[in-house]
């Protein structure tokens, strides 16, 4: 599974559009799109915001290794 799948996948289990994901983790939306897009890949800082956010390990998304750890939506 790519970098791209995992934010994709990670994102929509997390229940944000990518607008949402980009106003709280502080990254602009052209950067996660060109991300999600696999245009671009994604650097740790983007990694580190994303991954504070979605409730997930930085490195299961840049790397697929370690724990994904679901966040639980609060009602």
């Amino acid at each position: 599974m790519s970098t791209a799948t995992r934010l994709r996948e990670a994102r929509e289990a997390a229940g944000l559009s990518a607008r949402g994901l980009c106003i709280r983790a502080g990254v602009s939306l052209g950067l996660a799109a060109l991300i999600e897009s696999g245009a671009k890949g994604m650097g740790h800082k983007s990694a580190h915001a994303f991954a504070e956010v979605l409730g997930v390990s930085s490195g299961w998304l840049l790397f697929g290794e370690g724990v994904k750890r679901p966040r639980k939506r609060a009602a």
